[in-house]
């Protein structure tokens, strides 16, 4: 069942850098009607699109962040972790979900980009550190590429 405050966060271990829009989690969530049968959300929400914070690549390979924010392309250094959208169930009440998990690696990429889920139990303000949190799965690139990932939660 899904608590009532949640997020997902990636972590970027392919050894390159993920441009913006390279990771993306889409999800699609269900609950118990109240004569049992399965309601699904009415359309897939987007709970993770890499990344949030703008920071601009300087030579020799040194991530900056912008001040303000503009003009420069989103990036995900490799080792980075990047969190999405928190998540509160408190009214939806939803039990569970298909995932869509998926990542555009780069030229040279050898690693993988891991899904993580972290719970909050003070409304959202705190969740899991990124070293503890539930692994959900991973996609591991030995090459450029994309790869997708349904799972069920």
């Amino acid at each position: 069942m899904l608590p009532r405050n949640y997020r997902f966060t990636v972590q970027n271990i392919t050894g390159q850098t993920i441009a913006a829009s390279g990771i993306v989690v889409h999800m699609r969530r269900w609950k118990r009607a109240s004569d049992g049968s399965i309601t699904f959300e009415a359309t897939e929400a987007t709970v993770l699109d890499n990344p949030t914070t703008l920071m601009t690549a300087t030579f020799p390979d040194v991530l900056t962040p912008l001040p303000g924010g503009g003009g420069a392309v989103p990036l995900l250094a490799t080792g980075g972790y990047q969190d999405g959208t928190a998540q509160d169930n408190s009214t939806d009440k939803w039990e569970g979900g298909t995932i869509d998990f998926r990542a555009t690696a780069p030229v040279s990429s050898n690693g993988s980009v891991i899904l993580f889920f972290k719970r909050s139990t003070d409304g959202g303000t705190t969740f899991d550190d990124d070293a503890i949190a539930i692994e959900l799965d991973r996609l591991s690139f030995t090459a450029a590429g994309t790869k997708r990932l349904t799972l069920q939660i």
